[in-house]
């Protein structure tokens, strides 16, 4: 008997014939893409790899509920073979009255595991679908405001109009979502730069936009006459694709196109001033973020204004004092007393603050002063472009001489990757660990890149003294897991401004008949994983929402009473895009489903825990156990990996998988070998969790990560 054969029945392996091939449907559209409140519409889903036997609907949120229109029944469903071809499902959405504007993560879940995530927007005003053909003036299709417009931008040279009447002194706010709702779709090669055109009814053109909240347009309008006039929408490049649908609000209510202080303490009742059209002459409002808000962007409910409803606004959650700037204000006073400065002196901070404030004008530095000793360390971060402010901020610390001692114009972060080819660069910008060169008064200034200034220029300055910390996230927002089936789900670690300690997961959320084996993420280390286990007698079709935290031990601000620290882990969902490259995007949930089967039915292996020593070399014998019908290429692995991008990888710190490793599995082999080395200057660490586990491909980007039971590595510093 030959050792493969041997290893296969010591597995308890079996061969399989014929093929199959698990995926997920990937979302590509809605249409139409609104749902007003207090109403119940259809609306048609489409998807890559089809969405046959798709069962339940899942809305973020509050207040929208969706169901599958005719589902098929239980008793005839099987798990379907995919394929590339398009599928079309309609759903039946509910919006209460009550239910919060704005776009929303729609899922569905199917005998294959939920989709990926797509949008629809809800709003407040009837929605009119486009009706073909509206591609010139000639043929523009009539409507009556308010309203919101549901179409797509369908091809090339496509251009969509419509007429409407309004009388004299009417002012409008043409509002577009288009672009936004291709930023969470998995499979998008071209992105819409859809732009709006106001034309008269001679055809004159009154006003136009193409860029204001991201790539989609906002345009506010006061009309001098009564009379007949013309919205035009178009791709700015006339560029064209069937899934680039549109939502357009026309309305005259107030609009609020973001609001000051935008960084809000979870919990406490706050004044902010509403920037935007049609707002009273002192728009103030109390607004409170849940008190549980983590510490990243949000969506906000603003109440209604002098009766009438507002829309939401995306602000960021900061437990930091606020303080509101005086700079404005002063440089008012400098105005007033014919002063030529265009900058105001410095205001005094004591820290840490979160400073709410406005380059209210072309020009304009605001400056902020603050005591530090010799040694200390500080961080200073703006919010402004994620919460829709114009500023492309730039900022620098100076010396009590106005000498430059830091300055940076756009922050980097690697999220989702450990490569530095895939840097994320973000407008806002961001001096982190800053250390005070000398006793003394420094000074902190935020500027415009470009000089520009304006209403729309605000900004927070959170400004603290560096204290070790963390964020984690999930690479991927759904796990797909079948009965006796282990799912991996890995999370990794962002460490901030010293901090090197390990971070204790933990999973809550999960579906009956499933079980977690959490991993840690140890101080040499960037990720850990989590393993789901689900039971044999496990309901299928059924899912859960999983709350991934992690928990760590902090140094306090005296550096000797420790501070423990729970963090929520952010879902990240997987973008593909042009060349086969896979990137990561926030997304609300991460779903788990237990579908009925999934291609690898058992990924076995020998033995279960390695010790190793700095320069050694370890095997693990591993066995694959395939589903009836499957004889795929299964790639064995313990990262999850593509083109040079890793998304997690549980390795200890100079722990590698040597090339003599077999990992690639085809046709009916069962088995393979995956060879661990220990380089000479490997990090200690202790029973890390490392999944072993069997990929599948679903294209060339997607991959399907099915594990197996724990595997434990510990290396050992002595030779």
């Amino acid at each position: 008997m030959t050792r493969a054969s041997h290893c296969l029945l010591a597995l308890g392996i079996f061969v399989s014939t014929a093929t199959a091939q698990n995926s997920w449907p990937l979302l590509n559209s809605a249409s139409p893409c609104a749902v007003q409140v207090g109403t119940t519409s259809e609306c048609m889903l489409t998807a890559t790899y089809g969405n046959v036997g798709a069962y339940q609907v899942l809305v973020s949120g509050r207040g929208v509920t969706g169901e599958v229109v005719e589902p098929v029944p239980a008793s005839v469903l099987s798990t379907p073979t995919p394929s590339r071809t398009e599928g079309k499902i309609k759903v039946r959405f509910t919006a209460a009255a009550d239910a919060p504007a704005g776009i929303r993560d729609v899922r569905l879940l199917t005998p294959n595991g939920p989709s990926s995530v797509g949008q629809i927007v809800i709003v407040r005003d009837p929605v009119v679908r486009e009706v073909n053909p509206n591609n010139s003036m000639k043929q523009a299709q009539s409507i009556t405001l308010p309203v919101t417009l549901c179409g797509a931008i369908e091809g090339k040279e496509d251009v969509d109009f419509y007429k409407f009447k309004v009388e004299a002194g009417a002012s409008l706010t043409f509002h577009v979502i288009c672009q936004r709702l291709l930023n969470k779709l998995t499979e998008v090669i071209t992105y819409a730069a859809p732009s709006i055109t106001l034309r008269n009814a001679a055809g004159t053109v009154l006003a136009s936009s193409d860029y204001f909240f991201g790539g989609d347009p906002l345009l506010h309008h006061r009309f001098v006459a009564a009379g007949e006039y013309y919205l035009e929408i178009r791709d700015v490049r006339f560029e064209g694709n069937r899934f680039w649908e549109y939502a357009i609000e026309i309305h005259d209510r107030p609009f609020v196109a973001a609001i000051s202080p935008a960084c809000l303490p979870p919990g406490v009742p706050t004044k902010v001033r509403l920037i935007g059209f049609n707002l009273p002459a002192d728009p103030v409002v109390t607004v409170t973020l849940p008190a549980d808000a983590p510490p990243w962007d949000h969506w906000l409910a603003l109440p209604n204004l002098a009766g009438k409803p507002l829309n939401a606004v995306m602000v960021r959650a900061s437990e930091l004092p606020l303080v509101m700037s005086r700079q404005a204000e002063l440089r008012q006073q400098a105005r007033s007393k014919q002063d030529t400065k265009a900058n105001p002196a410095a205001q005094e901070l004591t820290l840490p603050a979160a400073v709410a404030g406005v380059l209210d004008r072309t020009g304009a530095v605001d400056s902020y002063a603050f005591q530090a000793r010799k040694g200390e360390r500080f961080t200073f971060q703006i919010a402004a472009r994620p919460l829709n402010s114009e500023l492309d901020s730039v900022l620098r610390v100076l010396d009590a001489k106005g000498e430059t001692l830091a300055e940076n114009d756009d922050a980097s972060d690697k999220t989702g990757h450990r490569d530095a080819r895939n840097e994320i660069l973000s407008p806002d910008s961001r001096i982190e660990n800053w250390e005070a060169p000398a006793d003394g008064r420094f000074v902190v200034e935020v500027s415009d890149v470009h000089g520009r200034g304006g209403e729309r220029f605000t900004y927070s300055l959170l400004a603290r003294p560096s204290q070790p910390h963390y964020r984690l996230e999930v690479s991927g927002d759904r796990t797909v897991i079948a009965p006796g089936v282990t799912g991996v789900v890995f999370v990794r670690s962002i460490r901030k401004e010293g901090f090197t300690g390990d971070i204790e997961l933990k999973v809550d959320g999960l579906p009956a008949g499933v079980t977690a084996v959490c991993g840690s993420i140890p101080g040499p280390c960037q990720d850990g994983c989590i393993l789901l286990r689900c039971e044999s007698d496990a309901k299928a079709r059924s899912f859960g929402t999983l709350r991934i935290t992690g928990t760590a031990s902090l140094p306090g601000p005296d550096k000797k009473n420790a501070i423990v620290q729970t963090v929520i882990a952010h879902p990240y969902g997987e973008l593909m895009r042009g060349g086969g490259a896979r990137y990561l995007v926030p997304t609300d949930d991460h779903v788990v489903s237990i579908v009925d089967a999934v291609d690898v039915k058992a990924v076995r292996f020998r033995p279960s825990e390695i010790t190793l020593k700095p320069g050694e070399t370890k095997t693990v014998e591993v066995g694959i156990e395939r589903r009836p019908g499957f004889q795929g290429a299964i790639t064995l692995s313990v990262a999850s990996q593509l083109l040079g991008s890793v998304f997690g990888n549980c390795l200890p710190d100079g722990v590698t998988l040597d090339a003599s490793s077999q990992v690639r599995i085809t046709g009916k082999q069962l088995t393979g070998t995956l060879v661990f080395k220990a380089a000479a200057n490997a990090k200690p660490v202790r029973r890390q969790l490392v999944p072993i586990m069997g990929e599948v491909s679903v294209n060339f980007t997607l991959r399907m990560l099915h594990g197996g039971d724990p595997f434990w590595m510990t290396v050992d510093a002595a030779k």
